[in-house]
C-alpha cells in the first residue's frame, strides 16, 4: 500500500469549501472513519512504526479541525445532540478528550429540534415488552444457546453430537457459533420444530488497541476472512446478510467500551454472560453494557450463553446458561426478531414471569414476579436499588425505583446464588 502525498490537505479540502454546519459535521465524521481505516491497512502492510508516525500527524490534524468544529456547532446547537458523534470521535483516535473541556465553556442552549434526517445512521430500535406478549395471543417462551464451538474450530464435541445434546436437554434453539466458520444448517440432521440458527464468531483485528473484537454473528450464511477486514466491515458484512452482530464475553476479552466499542456501529447487543469466561473470572458483562447504554443514551438487549467448548461430562460449559426468547413460532425468524427487539431475558437458572412498572411524573413502581429469590436488584443509568426479604425467599417484589431514572433492568438472585437478567426498560418513553 502506498503512502497518498498530500493526504491531509486533499481529505480537509471540503471542510474548509462547505458553510453548512451539518454538513461540516457529517463529512468531518465520515473523514474520521475512513482515516480509521486507512491506519488499519497501513498498520497491516507497513508495520506498527509506520503507522504510529502517521498517526500523530493525522492526531493533530484533524484533532484540531475537530476541535474548531466542535466549538462552533456547540455554542449553536448545545452539547444534546453532539455528544454522542464527540463520543465516537474521542474513542476512535483517542484525542478528543479535550472537546469535553471545550464544553463547559460554551453558553446553555436548546438543542434544535433536528428532523430524523440529521440522526445517526445507527438509530436505535425500540425494544419490546415480552411480558406484555401474551400466551393467549399465542406467545410462548423457548430456551436456546447461541454461543458454542465444535470440531469445526476448538470444540471437543462434532456438530451433530453438539446440537443432538442440546436437543435432550430440553432447549428449543441452538447457533453453532464455531470461530470463523459457518455450519451449514443443511450439514446436521436438526430435529422437527428446532431451532438451528447458522452463524459463527468472528474476530476481526481491533484498530482501537484492544484485544481481537471477539462478534457472535447470527444468521450468516456467507463465510468471510474477518481477520483482514476492519471491524466496522465485518459488522456492516452481517447486517447486509440479514444478520446480527453481538459483542462476546467483554469482560474476558478486556473490552474498554469508549476505545474498543463506541466507533462502531450496528451492533444488536451484547453477550451479558458466559460460561466458559466464568472459570476465568470474567464471565458477566454487565458493567460494560450500562457503561455501553450510557455512553451511547440507548438501549441494548443481551444474550446469555454457553460458548461451549468442553463435553458434558466435563461439568464445566454446558448448560450452564441460556437465552429465553418470546416468540409466537418456532422459526429462525421469530427468535431473532424476539432478541433483536429485547422479547427476551438472560439466565443461570432464575425465571423471570413479568415485570410491571407504573410511572407517575419523575417516579415508578415495579412488580416483579420470578421463581425463587433471595434479591432482586434494579439496576438504572445512575444508581440503582435492592429488593430483599431479610435473606428469606420471594416470588414477588413490588417496590420503589430512584427518580428521574433513563432506564432500569433487573437482576434476580435465586436461592442459589444463580442470576437471571432483564432486559433494559426506557423510562424517558
Amino acid at each position: 500500500m502506498s503512502e497518498p502525498s498530500g493526504l491531509l490537505d486533499e481529505c480537509l479540502v471540503p471542510l474548509t469549501s462547505n458553510d453548512d454546519d451539518l454538513s461540516l459535521l457529517l463529512e468531518l465524521t465520515a473523514l474520521l472513519h475512513d482515516a480509521q481505516l486507512y491506519l488499519f491497512h497501513l498498520g497491516q502492510s507497513h508495520g506498527p512504526q509506520k503507522l504510529h508516525l502517521l498517526g500523530e500527524e493525522l492526531t493533530h490534524t484533524l484533532g484540531h479541525v475537530a476541535q474548531n468544529l466542535t466549538l462552533q456547532l456547540l455554542d449553536g446547537w448545545g452539547t444534546g445532540f453532539l455528544s454522542p458523534i464527540i463520543g465516537g470521535w474521542r474513542s476512535s483516535f483517542g484525542f478528543f478528550y479535550s472537546i469535553q473541556l471545550h464544553a463547559r465553556f460554551c453558553r446553555s442552549s436548546t438543542p434544535r429540534n433536528l428532523t430524523q434526517e440529521f440522526m445517526m445512521a445507527d438509530a436505535p430500535r425500540p425494544l419490546v415488552d415480552p411480558y406484555a406478549l401474551s400466551d393467549s395471543d399465542g406467545y410462548f417462551w423457548v430456551k436456546g444457546n447461541l454461543h458454542c464451538h465444535t470440531t469445526n474450530s476448538d470444540g471437543r464435541v462434532p456438530p451433530q453430537q453438539r446440537l443432538d445434546q442440546y436437543v435432550e436437554q430440553g432447549y428449543d434453539f441452538l447457533c453453532l457459533s464455531d470461530h470463523r466458520k459457518i455450519t451449514p444448517v443443511d450439514s446436521v440432521d436438526v430435529p422437527k420444530d428446532f431451532v438451528l440458527i447458522e452463524g459463527a464468531e468472528l474476530h476481526p483485528a481491533n484498530p482501537f488497541g484492544g484485544q481481537v473484537h471477539h462478534f457472535v454473528c447470527l444468521n450468516i450464511h456467507q463465510d468471510m476472512e474477518c481477520g483482514k477486514m476492519p471491524p466496522q466491515h465485518v459488522i456492516d458484512n452481517v447486517n447486509e446478510q440479514g444478520g446480527q452482530v453481538w459483542l462476546a464475553h467483554p469482560h474476558w476479552s478486556s473490552i474498554n467500551i469508549i476505545r474498543d466499542t463506541l466507533p462502531l456501529t450496528g451492533f444488536s447487543g451484547i453477550e451479558v454472560f458466559n460460561s466458559t469466561c466464568r472459570f476465568m473470572g470474567r464471565g458477566e458483562g454487565s458493567v460494560h453494557w450500562d457503561d455501553w447504554m450510557s455512553l451511547e443514551g440507548r438501549v441494548y438487549p443481551c444474550l446469555a450463553n454457553d460458548d461451549t467448548h468442553g463435553a458434558p461430562e466435563d461439568n464445566r460449559d454446558t448448560y450452564e446458561s441460556w437465552t429465553m426468547a418470546r416468540v409466537k413460532e418456532r422459526t429462525t425468524e421469530a427468535v431473532l426478531e424476539a432478541l433483536a427487539t429485547g422479547a427476551s431475558y438472560g439466565s443461570t437458572g432464575p425465571e423471570i414471569h413479568s415485570i410491571e412498572i407504573t410511572r407517575e411524573g419523575n417516579t415508578a413502581e415495579v412488580t416483579v414476579k420470578c421463581s425463587e429469590a433471595r434479591r432482586i436488584h434494579a439496576i438504572q443509568d445512575v444508581y440503582g436499588t435492592e429488593y430483599r426479604e431479610g435473606g428469606e425467599l420471594f416470588t414477588e417484589a413490588t417496590f420503589s425505583l430512584r427518580n428521574n431514572a433513563k432506564w432500569v433492568r433487573f437482576e434476580i438472585i435465586g436461592a442459589q446464588g444463580d442470576k437471571a437478567w432483564s432486559n433494559p426498560v426506557d423510562l424517558r418513553d
